[in-house]
């Protein structure tokens, strides 16, 4: 296998190919602190709740729910990363559908996740909105959505982004979409919206540093001429990494570094049980669940 094997080789859009990565994501991409996943267990109070991570990828996030509650799915667009999600085995059930149209009954999970991918399911206008109308119909009055990611500079290297401002070519068309998740969450009236940091270290070998690399979306962005130069700077910047923790007692093999993560989560509104004589609130929740959803 050459440096450079996954080179996009599809017509798809880009943020529309994370596939063509899988098995890049399945041996780069590494898991969440133990505590962020006790955190969103706290956050929900019911272990026994179903739980739904929506762009699952090859189940990394989705592993770490399973080791704190009981029934979990995982759900992504692309039928190539659930198909790495499903080489490994677990109760997690797995689906390939989109955000957009999802399987699932109303009111029927009481925690929904996006580990790294929810800026690309709500990419676009119209993208946003069917996402959220979905969650909101399957997420049960009291449910969170949370949402997790890594904080700006939380898992990049001075290196790695010297690569990326070198080599993406600065009129290239594509951006990676950047929202705040916090007026998402309150535009679609979540509420108890809060903010919560966590960090951990992360430890991989030069072959698995070289697979992270090329699951970043945007690897894809680096013109394929250029894809050779850039990956043999980013090889040369880890094994200058891998000698330098060497001659602090480290193994030769591994590095380390750490990795900081936000998780943003906001609670589905309970339905309220106050009176409601003048049937204001039966019209409100008719135009309500026209526009966004429910």
């Amino acid at each position: 296998m050459s440096l450079v094997d996954g080179s996009l080789s599809s017509n798809r859009p880009f943020g529309q190919n994370f596939g063509a990565y899988a098995a890049d994501y399945k041996k780069g991409r590494k898991g969440y602190p133990d505590e962020l996943f006790s955190y969103l267990q706290e956050r929900v109070f019911d272990k026994n709740c179903e739980v739904l991570d929506v762009g699952c990828g090859t189940g990394i996030g989705t592993r770490g729910l399973a080791a704190k509650f009981r029934h979990v799915k995982g759900i992504d667009a692309d039928a190539r990363m659930i198909e790495q999600a499903q080489s490994e085995k677990s109760t997690i059930s797995f689906t390939a559908t989109p955000c957009q149209t999802l399987p699932f009954k109303a009111r029927q999970f009481g925690l929904i996740t996006g580990f790294q991918s929810f800026n690309w399911i709500i990419n676009t206008e119209e993208n946003e909105k069917q996402a959220m109308k979905e969650i909101k119909r399957i997420l049960k009055p009291g449910g969170y959505l949370a949402i997790v990611d890594t904080l700006k500079g939380g898992g990049s290297s001075n290196a790695t982004k010297k690569i990326w401002d070198k080599y993406i070519p600065k009129e290239n068309p594509h951006k990676e979409p950047e929202q705040d998740m916090k007026k998402i969450l309150k535009k679609y009236r979540f509420q108890d919206v809060q903010e919560h940091h966590f960090s951990g270290k992360q430890t991989r070998t030069l072959d698995e540093a070289l697979s992270h690399f090329r699951s970043i979306s945007r690897w894809a962005l680096i013109p394929d001429e250029d894809k050779p130069k850039a990956l043999a700077e980013y090889k040369k910047s880890i094994e200058d990494m891998i000698a330098e923790q060497k001659a602090q007692g480290g193994d030769g093999v591994h590095f380390t570094r750490e990795s900081h993560f936000y998780v943003i989560s906001g609670k589905k509104p309970q339905r309220s049980n106050k009176p409601d004589p003048n049937g204001l609130r039966k019209e409100y929740n008719l135009r309500s669940k026209a526009s966004i959803g429910e």
